[in-house]
């Protein structure tokens, strides 16, 4: 087992722990709903990380292809599930903001389900075998951009809209620490997930898929 797979599946697995202990604490405190969206972001944190490693394994398009297709699922939990989260925990952020960047990724969801192979190609015409970190072969796509992953683009930058004004909100109330560390967090997470994907979708760089970049958008900690 290489160093790649020991660190992705050590990542997944500290996604699904982090799941597990906020999904006890929803069920010792039902009605704090924050900690059940939390372990749900958490859930689709571990899901992306395994197709991650699947999409740096891939050996072939098509393979390729259907792993980032399935991929859109876990994502659009993520995507609901740290909305709900945040408008219960900062209880912030517009509303419509919250809606529009829910319904706008729930769009894209079904149009990916609708494309072949995925909401990201029309077609992937090749796999380039990078050497990555240490020597370690990966593969990143070579294809022709779907324009209908403007729609998941845009959801992204809603995200980021909402998040930002979320965190905005809480600082001018008073709680600077809580936007500092849950707003602050997600607004810049959510600026790398889809800043990366948008220059590898366009072909404007070539590196592997990062879905999730192995990183957390908070780390949970004072919930």
């Amino acid at each position: 087992m290489n160093w790649i797979t020991i660190v992705w599946l050590m990542n997944a697995g500290a996604c699904l722990a982090l799941a597990a202990i906020y999904f006890v604490l929803w069920c010792s405190q039902r009605k704090s709903w924050m900690y059940l969206a939390f372990s749900c972001s958490a859930v689709a944190g571990a899901a992306l990380t395994a197709f991650e490693l699947a999409l740096l394994r891939a050996q072939t398009t098509e393979q390729y292809g259907v792993i980032l297709r399935w991929a859109q699922l876990p994502i659009w939990v993520l995507v609901v599930a740290l909305v709900v989260f945040v408008r219960l925990y900062l209880r912030a952020g517009r509303p419509w903001l919250a809606w529009t960047a829910c319904c706008v990724r729930t769009l894209a969801l079904i149009l990916n389900f609708l494309s072949i192979p995925n909401l990201s190609y029309r077609e992937i015409t090749s796999l380039r075998q990078l050497s990555w970190l240490g020597g370690e072969t990966v593969s990143a796509p070579v294809g022709v951009t779907n324009p209908w992953i403007l729609v998941a683009q845009l959801s992204s930058l809603l995200l980021i809209v909402f998040f930002t004004d979320a965190a905005i909100t809480v600082w001018r109330q008073g709680g600077r620490k809580r936007a500092l560390r849950v707003g602050s967090g997600l607004i810049l997470f959510s600026l790398i997930a889809a800043g990366q994907a948008l220059l590898v979708v366009w072909g404007i760089i070539q590196v592997p898929f990062r879905l999730l970049r192995n990183s957390w958008p908070v780390s949970g900690d004072g919930l």
